[in-house]
């Protein structure tokens, strides 16, 4: 049973999916969906996006148990790579199965290199999720703190009692005023 916590953090995830599914259904990369009503262009789309997900899920706890220390554009790399061998065939069975249509075996490689996109562009879109609106108060932020407390308790101590004015940013540096 999940915490309130986690349930929390599961509807974040599902907002996140349908609002890539959204997006693509809108757009209708490669003329994936032609000729479909939107709600279930909607559908495909978010099936997809929640299968590629699980899949690079499962990847990353094994990649993690295996190979702990392994840099991050590789790990990366196979989060895509398991998440789009698992939605293309997925994209297979869809066409066989709900459409009717058999693709030729050698359509493979450029299915597989079309999901690829998709599967990279939202393994980096869950990753930076993960790092910032998925990822846990500091452990040192009070129960219960807003986003200002939050932000405060990861500064350095003598900063964390200090009023917070504004933020702005500079090339790649974060001023705190």
């Amino acid at each position: 049973m999940l915490s309130q916590k986690g349930r929390q953090r599961r509807l974040r995830e599902a907002g996140i999916y349908a609002a890539a599914a959204l997006f693509l259904s809108l757009v209708g990369p490669f003329d994936a969906t032609s000729g479909m009503p939107i709600w279930a262009v909607f559908l495909y789309w978010f099936s997809l996006i929640s299968l590629g997900s699980f899949s690079a899920e499962a990847a990353r706890v094994a990649l993690m148990r295996t190979f702990p220390e392994m840099p991050l554009p590789l790990h990366l790399l196979l989060l895509s790579l398991a998440a789009g061998m698992a939605v293309t065939g997925a994209v297979f069975a869809v066409e066989i199965f709900a459409i009717g249509r058999r693709i030729p075996l050698s359509y493979a490689p450029n299915i597989f290199g079309f999901v690829m996109v998709i599967s990279a562009a939202m393994t980096g879109i869950g990753y930076m999720a993960e790092k910032s609106i998925l990822a846990p108060p500091p452990a040192d932020a009070p129960e219960g703190a807003g986003p200002v407390e939050t932000f405060l308790s990861r500064l350095p101590l003598k900063f964390r009692q200090a009023q917070l004015y504004a933020i702005s940013s500079e090339d790649h540096y974060l001023r705190v005023h």
